[in-house]
């Protein structure tokens, strides 16, 4: 995962705190997921039989961006949340061997919002599609 915070000061108090000002947290590249493999062997069958789960979350392009307060030089209060996007893809694969097919899916989430309102500043989904694909 990348990660950057923008602050930009519009006031302060002479040099002292609080110190107010904009600011946007952004997240690039976070990769989550995690493949497991099982293979196991009937005695009554001489063919092993495989599965393998392979299940990934990618988030492009996330930012928040709002208005801080800075109280000291380790401490903010974040007094509001102008705008949030976020790109979320979660994809799943299911592979058995011999006799089962395949399953895949991906589900793709993006929201976006302006303003968000308290007191949750909730994004709202543009889009939600999923893609299964049955083999």
């Amino acid at each position: 995962m990348d990660t950057g915070f923008v602050f930009t000061v519009t006031s302060t108090t002479n040099g002292g705190f609080p110190i107010y000002g904009t600011f946007s947290i952004l997240l690039y590249n976070l990769l989550q997921g995690w493949v497991e493999s099982e293979v196991s062997v009937s005695p009554a069958s001489a063919n092993p039989s495989h599965t393998l789960l392979n299940d990934t979350v990618t988030v492009t392009n996330g930012v928040t961006s709002g208005n801080i307060e800075l109280i000291s030089p380790s401490a903010g209060i974040i007094t509001a949340i102008t705008f949030i996007s976020a790109n979320t893809t979660k994809s799943y694969m299911l592979v058995s061997r011999p006799a089962a097919p395949y399953k895949l899916f991906a589900h793709t989430i993006v929201g976006s919002s302006y303003q968000p309102q308290p007191p949750y500043f909730a994004e709202t989904v543009t889009t939600n599609r999923i893609l299964a694909l049955l083999g």
